[in-house]
């Protein structure tokens, strides 16, 4: 709960960042305010269920042509700016379309 910077750099048979239940759900990421991941070509999902990251300022997404879902929900990660392709982040399954529309205003599109 007092990690503040999490980086996931070629890490190639990465599928899942973290796995989990309920049971740890709130605390997990309670202090990040930055997440990398770069070059995880096999990054399926960060996380299974949907986590508050109430902490969260910056989200780099990089080479993760995979990740097609983020563990946010309408009240998820909303101070977060998140820097990716935009091809990858026109790739993203939403599971409600005022989820998308919230995160919608906060991609920055990056061409790396």
């Amino acid at each position: 709960p007092i990690l503040q910077t999490l980086e996931l750099r070629n890490c190639i048979k990465l599928r899942e960042c973290l796995t989990g239940d309920e049971t740890n759900r709130g605390t997990i990421f309670s202090s990040l305010t930055v997440l990398r991941l770069v070059k995880l070509p096999h990054l399926l999902r960060i996380f299974p269920l949907v986590l508050p990251f109430p902490s969260l300022r910056n989200i780099e997404v990089v080479g993760c042509r995979n990740l097609e879902e983020l563990p946010f929900d309408y009240n998820s990660a909303k101070k977060s700016l998140i820097h990716g392709d935009e091809r990858w982040w026109n790739r993203l399954h939403w599971k409600d379309e005022a989820v998308k529309q919230v995160f919608s205003s906060k991609f920055v599109h990056h061409a790396w």
